[in-house]
């Protein structure tokens, strides 16, 4: 198995404790811990690799129970930082049928936003790792953030460590020329790409050109918008995701790997959803994990598909599934009958 370091923000993560509940009514809070990179840290752990995460906490003891949180699944997390004040957090009030899920951020100054890029030493912390991990989040987080983002994939590079990262574009953080500038040059270190067609139209400004809504319409959309990055840089592989809305709760779902020759789609699924957070996370988790193994393009994106289904369908951001569970759904599964 690789080692995978994996660099990002991990938050408090609070949501109504009686489910669909509106925020402006709950008097009950869930109290979990996750965020972008940290969900790929632990989906890794949990298929067997030996993945370790950075980031920058608090020294108190909302921070000492995020480091818990991800060391519970396996995560090494000897080289995070302590420091700051606070822990960014962020509330999430769960849609339902014609409802939206709605996300509000409350991480400005949060620890890893005020951090010093000469407090990571990132010669140091990737050498001997396989594998390096980040999202489009983290930069956006501040500028200290996007230097040191940077520098990691930079770094990993002159190392020979392979980089896997996630537009991950959020408007709520910056606004499109911020993001396009900050995020264009990193692209440069990017071995892997995951993104979506929205994502991939904020960032680089490329579109497909019709934009329809039924499924045939968006995949083929999809494709279009792989080999316009496949042109605008000559990445590994690209990875999308495909995403059809009914509802906030019924959605049709797929994904693409493309590497600029071979073409590989997966089987496409629908499902009612438990928690739609960290679906994109366990996508890159099965991707890194099937390319990892040395599998073909096709099992490695009806895995990394069939792990992001699999998570819509439990609460909180991680996916929590094995590799044989996830395997099962991967060719053909679907049934949902109970085991006995």
């Amino acid at each position: 198995m690789s080692s995978i370091t994996c660099f990002g923000e991990i938050l408090l993560r609070l949501s109504p404790l009686n489910g669909y509940e509106r925020i402006s009514r709950t008097n009950e809070l869930k109290m979990e811990y996750a965020g972008a990179e940290s969900n790929v840290a632990a989906s890794l752990s949990l298929l067997g690799h030996r993945a370790w995460y950075i980031t920058r906490l608090p020294s108190h003891g909302v921070g000492d129970a995020a480091v818990r949180a991800i060391r519970e699944f396996g995560v090494n997390t000897e080289s995070i930082v302590r420091g700051g004040e606070r822990v960014g957090t962020y509330f999430i009030e769960h849609g339902s049928s014609l409802r939206p899920t709605r996300i509000i951020y409350d991480r400005e100054h949060s620890a890893i936003a005020d951090s010093s890029p000469d407090e990571f030493n990132w010669q140091q912390l990737l050498d001997g790792q396989d594998w390096f991990v980040s999202t489009g989040i983290t930069p956006a987080l501040s500028a200290s953030c996007a230097q040191l983002c940077t520098k990691a994939l930079a770094t990993a590079k002159v190392l020979g460590v392979k980089t896997a990262f996630d537009l991950n574009f959020r408007r709520s953080l910056w606004s499109l020329e911020e993001g396009r500038k900050t995020l264009q040059p990193m692209l440069d270190h990017v071995d892997i790409l995951f993104s979506n067609i929205g994502s991939a139209a904020d960032v680089l400004d490329i579109h497909p050109t019709e934009r329809g809504y039924s499924w045939e319409e968006l995949v083929k959309s999809t494709w279009e918008t792989a080999e316009k990055l496949m042109k605008y840089r000559e990445f590994e592989w690209v990875a999308l995701t495909i995403r059809a809305h009914h509802s906030a709760t019924e959605n049709d779902w797929a994904g693409i790997l493309y590497n600029g020759t071979d073409r590989y789609e997966s089987r496409k699924y629908r499902f009612q959803i438990v928690d739609r957070l960290g679906g994109g996370d366990a996508f890159m988790a099965g991707v890194i994990h099937g390319l990892s193994q040395g599998w073909d393009g096709q099992k490695t994106v009806e895995f990394a598909s069939a792990a992001s289904a699999i998570k819509h369908t439990i609460p909180g951001d991680i996916n929590i599934s094995s590799e044989e569970e996830i395997l099962e759904v991967a060719e053909g599964n679907v049934s949902g009958r109970v085991k006995r």
